[in-house]
């Protein structure tokens, strides 16, 4: 799903359907670990993409729609190797 620009705007534009439908407050993305177990080393980079796209369009909702903004969280690894591994800590921190 991360690979491709139009698979990650469908996935976006989906979760936030469904997010609103069902009443969520938000989206936890549980992926154990971009880039690892098997994921090839551009998930790293096309993980940071999804983050960042799944942000902007949950202000954009909740700016449209004049609705909460949906909350977006992630579980991430403990271990310092894999975080530098499979993160761009710099890139989803804000």
């Amino acid at each position: 799903m991360v690979g491709k620009p139009e698979s990650r705007e469908a996935f976006v534009k989906s979760a936030i359907t469904f997010l609103r439908t069902h009443n969520f407050d938000g989206l936890n993305l549980a992926w154990e670990y971009p880039g690892h177990n098997g994921s090839p080393p551009e998930d790293k980079e096309r993980f940071t993409l999804l983050v960042t796209e799944l942000a902007k369009a949950f202000q954009d909702d909740a700016t449209e729609n004049k609705k909460t903004k949906l909350l977006l969280s992630v579980n991430v690894a403990g271990i310092i190797s894999t975080i530098d591994g499979a993160y761009e800590v710099n890139k989803i921190v804000p």
